[in-house]
């Protein structure tokens, strides 16, 4: 019993190992526990049944001194003092009883107390594979959310690319419009936008157009993606003309708008490169920055 007793402490009053041992502990303590009180069960009825015959045999001689005491009454004070010591052995036997008794159902109660701390023991356990299992869910998706945040980064850091094949697409997308002259406005300084200008600028001349003006803003003038517009006055096939250049710019990839604003011969700004107001183009594409 003390084993046993020892056990519970152990499994439930301190952080002994795992929790999977201490439950293991608890469940052998439990058992052990309740093998001895068991025992101790079976010890107390045992003394019962033989406090019954020692009160038999009692009787039995208490007869047998009633007998002496008529045959012989110098007897009498030793059949007395069996008879008293008779008693005293009933009464002994009667409060071992009552013990065993009230052993028993504090066995019954701790058996209980224990399957009730099992059953809430082994709940706790399910509850917590439960949220692990939810932890785990929540950890692969926000995995999954961290890779697509990488791709869209990836894609915002990775510059403008055409290829030869696209080059040759958005060629062939204009070349029904040629002979037509273009000028070209490139915003900003860095590798990324001289890379896609020199690029489209390539496709354009594939197709059988010309670069009229060439410039690059000296400052106070910021663009970001692709912009086509038209001058004044342009004419119906002008206007398709660089309708198609945007719809074949977008059909390879590169973000392309189509502003429908138009300029006139004036400088748009302070800039280096060759620019001739006096021969403005019918149709001038702005290459800024990716973003």
């Amino acid at each position: 019993m003390l084993l046993g007793c020892a056990g519970e402490y152990i499994a439930e009053y301190t952080k002994w190992r795992t929790e999977d041992a201490r439950h293991s502990l608890g469940r052998r303590s439990l058992i052990i526990l309740i093998l001895g009180l068991g025992t101790g069960l079976f010890s107390l009825i045992k003394t019962n049944a033989l406090a019954g015959l020692i009160i038999v045999s009692m009787g039995e001689q208490v007869e047998q001194a009633g007998k002496k005491a008529e045959r012989v009454s110098g007897s009498l004070g030793t059949a007395l003092s069996i008879a008293s010591r008779a008693e005293s052995a009933s009464s002994d036997a009667l409060s071992n009883s009552q013990k065993a008794q009230t052993a028993s159902t504090t066995a019954i109660d701790l058996a209980m107390g224990a399957r009730h701390e099992a059953d809430s023991f082994e709940k706790d356990i399910v509850l917590a594979k439960t949220q692990a299992a939810s932890a785990e869910s929540h950890l692969a998706e926000a995995h999954r959310e961290a890779l697509a945040a990488k791709r869209e980064l990836d894609e915002y850091k990775a510059p403008r690319e055409i290829t030869v094949q696209q080059r040759a697409q958005i060629a062939s997308r204009i070349r029904p419009f040629s002979p037509i002259r273009i000028d070209v406005l490139v915003v900003g300084g860095t590798t990324e936008i001289q890379h896609i200008s020199d690029a489209v600028t390539e496709a354009i001349t594939g197709g059988g157009w010309t670069i009229g003006n060439f410039g690059i803003p000296m400052g106070g003038i910021s663009a970001t993606g692709i912009t086509v517009l038209t001058h004044l006055g342009s004419t119906t096939r002008e206007e398709q003309a660089a309708n198609a250049l945007v719809l074949a710019l977008q059909s390879s990839g590169l973000p392309t708008g189509r502003n429908g604003a138009q300029f006139n011969d004036d400088l748009p700004a302070a800039m280096t490169g060759r620019w001739d107001t006096s021969n403005v183009a019918r149709i001038r594409i702005v290459i800024g920055a990716k973003q």
